[in-house]
Parts: C-alpha cells; structure tokens; sequence
C-alpha cells in the first residue's frame, strides 16, 4: 500500500500506566459530575497517525460487570485488554462520572436503586438491574471532545429519559499500519455512554427498528459526522475484534504476494518431482484415512484410547512424507504397544490365579469353623473330651491366624496389580516367587491341617460310640410295666 492513499495528522502521544494512581487525585467536578483525564505527563512526544474521517455510529448492549473496569482502564494489568495500541502511541483519555454531593462516584446499581425506592410500583414483575444497566459504543473522529459527548448525553436523556451514569472516550485503541517500512497506528476513536434505562418508576428501553434509526440520525447530527448507510446489513465490529480484522486486511497484500511465489515454488518442485520422480508429500484426507483404517484394525484388541490417539497423531506428522513411511512407523508403534500389554495381562492373570487360591483356602477354613460348635456341646456333656476340645479350638485359632495371613497375602496381590509401565522377567518373577512360596505353604499346612481335623473327628465319632454302648445294656435291662406286673403275679402264684 502507498503512502498516498493516507491522509495523516499529527498527534501527541506517550501515556504510562504509572498515572493510573493519580486519575482520581487529579479530577475536578465539571458537567455535573466528576471529570478528568489520563494526561501523558512522561515521555510525551509528536508522532504521525492515520486520519480517517468516520462515519456516525451509535450501538447498545446490556452492560458487562466488568464495564466500569475496563472503560476507566481500573483491570489489572493481567485482565487489561490484549486489543490496546503499544503505550508509546496512547493519546489522553477522559472520563466522566456521575457524582454525589460530597464528589464521590455513584455506581449504576446505586442509581438503579435510588430510581426503584423513590417510585411507588403498581405490580408487576420486580425490575432488574441486569435489564436496566446497558451501555452504548460511539463511533469518534479525532476532534470530539468530552463536550460533544454531554451534548449527546443531555439530547438521550431529555428524549429518550435514560439516566447517564458515565462516559469514558478511548483515546488508546486501534492497529498498526506499516507503511514503507514504518509503523503508523491508526486510532480507533470511540466512546462509551453507560445508563440506567429504568426511570419514573418503568422501564423506558422500548426501540424498534424504526426508532434506533432515528436515533442513529439524531447522533450524526449532534457530532457533526456523517451517518451511515440506512438499513445496512453490515454489522458494527466489537473493539475486542476491531484490531484483529484490521491487521488482517493490511497482510492481504502481503498474503497475496506470498501466494503468488508459493505457486510458483510449488510448480517448480512438481516439475522437478515428476522428472526424478519424486513423490508429493500425501493429502490431510488420505492421512486420516490411513490411521482410521490401523484404528479400525486395533478395536476391541485389547489397546488404549490414548494408542488411537497416537495413530492419528503419527498419520499427521508431517515428518513422514510417504504413505510407507507412514504405515511403517503405526506397524512398529502398535508391536511395542502390543508388547509391553502382554506383559502387563499375563502378570495380572498369574497374580489372579494365587488371589483365587487365597480365596479358596479362606472358604475352607471357614467351613472347618463349623466344627467348633459341635466340640462345645461335646465337652459339656462329657468330661473327658475337654482335652480334644483344647486341642481343636487350638488348631481353629491357629486356622483363624491363617485366614489373616491370607488375607494380608491378598490384599498384597491387589497392590501389586497397580503396574504403571511394562516389567521384565526379573521384576516379574520377584513379584510372583514370594507370592507362590507363601501359597504353597498355606495349601501344604491347610492339608495337614485337615488331616489332624479329620483325626479328631474321628476320635470324637469313637468316643460317642464308647458312650453309647455304655449306655445301651443298662437301656437293654430295663423292664416295661406290664412285664414287671406280669412277674410279680407269678412269683405271688409260686409263694
């Protein structure tokens, strides 16, 4: 782009944030409320700019929380926004406040409030502060100063009776142009207009189509500029996009250039590709085909989300410049993968294999518990069994030690299942000779046990038997009643 293309005019610039402190200790009340300005008073300095002649606009919008915050330029410098010109090329702000009578600033909810306690409601749904707090963007040229903005406050106020809470003009906004060489900032001259639209007890926010149009009239005439084309589909650009669009048409030309060489390198190395015959590096499209068909492939195979991800991720990288290459690098990334996952299941499925084990000795024992109750009721009814008693309540405590301790074995095998990466055999085999050793213990002491239990049932079985055949003679020459009659009739006939 040409120099002469732009009109320019000089601007003083050079505004610190070190003022940022000394913006409420330098204002002064002026137009019915608190005014002042971000004066440059460091490093200040003539420089050339854009001008651009503007054409009229006027935008609403419910307001931000962070509206105060960021029209004042209060954020900090972590949220300040990312869209403001280098500080060398910041111009003078100035700001506007609604105040009380001691100069303190009133925030809109406090104005809001004031307007719903001094009207009487007649019903209704309760007015928010949300609905009624809406801020309005005016497009500036250079020469706007705070006085045109009152002048549209007061016009907004007598026809439309919204209340103004605060006006800020943003000095400091825009883009960098580079022209030969230079950087010239072109200046993006707006204003901010924060009001209360609740008013004499109703909501005085009613606009049609119509009306706005009106009013995007009445505001070129008051500034002076030009108003914009009516019914236009054209929609005004937030200042969070303003710069971005702007730079990117200032790199059109450059792009374009760009391009233009790009084609022609392109053209020259299909040319040379065809002669050596060369291949072009493949499409994005037949890359993603390539890895969905590995992806497809390895469902249900036992592997990772993360390895489908690593598919795609291989397929994309544009390193690999061939479709061979391509699949050769998936190939070998899934036999590794398939490899350190072999090991991992066949580690787990012998720790299982020990668990299940441990499981089947706990319910052995606790089958072998049962005969506790019956060696109780043997003891109470013959004494000379209490020894046998003693003796197996001793071998079920030491049963119950057992169950502990496979239980402690177990709960070892679950921790041991927790393998954050592939072990070798030595690893492997560290882990599962303790584990086998102690298993085999507990199944070689468990049938010792068991022998020893069954020993002593039996013990038990013949001394039940003994009891038995004591009792059964004495059972045996017992005589009935009638019987015992019958032999008394008799031995009275023999007397």
């Amino acid at each position: 782009m040409q120099e002469k293309n732009f009109e320019f005019e000089e601007v003083r610039a050079g505004y610190t944030k070190q003022e940022k402190s000394s913006f409420l200790s330098n204002s002064h009340c002026s137009f019915d409320g608190l005014y002042f300005k971000s004066k440059p008073t460091n490093s200040i300095k003539t420089i050339k700019a854009i001008k651009e002649s503007r054409g009229s606009s006027i935008n609403f919008q419910k307001a931000r929380s962070y509206s105060y915050s960021h029209n004042f330029r209060t954020e900090d410098e972590k949220k300040e926004a990312k869209y403001l010109l280098p500080k060398e090329y910041h111009q003078e702000n100035e700001y506007w406040a609604l105040s009380d009578e001691n100069g303190a600033i009133k925030s809109p909810k406090e104005i809001f409030l004031e307007q719903v306690r001094s009207t009487k409601r007649k019903g209704g749904a309760n007015p928010k502060f949300e609905n009624a707090h809406r801020e309005a963007v005016i497009n500036l040229n250079s020469n706007h100063t705070m006085e045109d903005l009152h002048k549209v406050k007061k016009h907004l106020e007598n026809k439309y009776k919204f209340i103004c809470c605060a006006i800020t003009i943003h000095r400091d906004e825009g883009y960098l142009e580079e022209i030969k060489g230079k950087k010239i900032p072109k200046y993006n001259y707006h204003a901010h207009l924060n009001f209360i639209t609740y008013a004499n007890g109703k909501q005085q926010w009613n606009f049609n189509k119509r009306r706005l149009s009106e009013m995007q009239s009445e505001i070129a005439q008051i500034l002076g500029m030009e108003r914009g084309q009516e019914r236009s589909k054209k929609k005004r650009l937030a200042h969070q996009h303003y710069r971005y669009v702007k730079e990117q048409e200032t790199l059109k030309n450059k792009e374009a250039e760009v391009r233009e060489q790009s084609i022609t390198q392109e053209k020259k190395q299909s040319f040379f590709s065809s002669l050596f015959g060369k291949k072009d590096n493949i499409s994005t499209s037949k890359r993603k085909k390539i890895a969905q068909f590995y992806v497809e492939i390895i469902k249900n195979k036992g592997f990772k989300a993360q390895d489908f991800k690593a598919v795609r991720g291989i397929a994309q990288d544009q390193d690999f410049k061939s479709e061979e290459q391509i699949k050769k690098e998936i190939i070998d990334y899934l036999a590794q993968r398939n490899k350190e996952l072999k090991l991992k299941t066949t580690l787990k499925e012998c720790i299982n294999s020990i668990t299940k084990e441990n499981k089947k000795l706990k319910r052995e024992i606790q089958q072998n518990a049962i005969d506790r109750e019956e060696l109780r009721i043997l003891k109470a009814q013959n004494i000379n069994t209490w020894k046998i008693v003693e003796e197996k309540e001793q071998k079920i405590k030491t049963l119950q030690d057992l169950n502990i301790a496979a239980k402690e074995s177990e709960r070892t095998t679950n921790q041991t299942t927790i393998i954050k990466r592939p072990l070798n055999e030595d690893e492997k085999n560290q882990i599962i000779a303790p584990l086998k050793k102690e298993n085999e213990e507990l199944v070689k002491k468990n049938t010792e046990l068991a022998i020893e239990l069954k020993n002593a049932l039996q013990t038990i079985q013949n001394l039940k038997n003994e009891i038995k055949s004591i009792l059964e003679p004495n059972k045996s020459k017992r005589i009935s009643p009638q019987r015992r009659a019958e032999l008394e009739k008799q031995n009275g006939r023999g007397r």
